[in-house]
């Protein structure tokens, strides 16, 4: 008896829009992770949440300041 090929999970819903998100981080780069969740949303009509979201920039190695002020 062989066990199967791991198959693997559900695609993220971030997948294959790297560019949009470059653009979004880019033109609001002072937004919170929850600020992004909902514009992205806005925009494209995909819910994410923030814990998402992040994982997402981390990958593609974004990362976000936190303002002071």
């Amino acid at each position: 008896i062989v066990p199967r090929q791991a198959t693997g999970g559900k695609p993220s819903q971030l997948a294959e829009k790297e560019a949009k998100l470059t653009e979004m981080i880019r033109q609001y780069s002072d937004y919170t992770l929850e600020e992004y969740c909902e514009y992205w949303d806005e925009q494209t009509g995909i819910r994410v949440s923030p814990s998402t979201m992040c994982r997402k920039l981390q990958k593609l190695e974004w990362t976000i300041k936190k303002n002071s002020t």
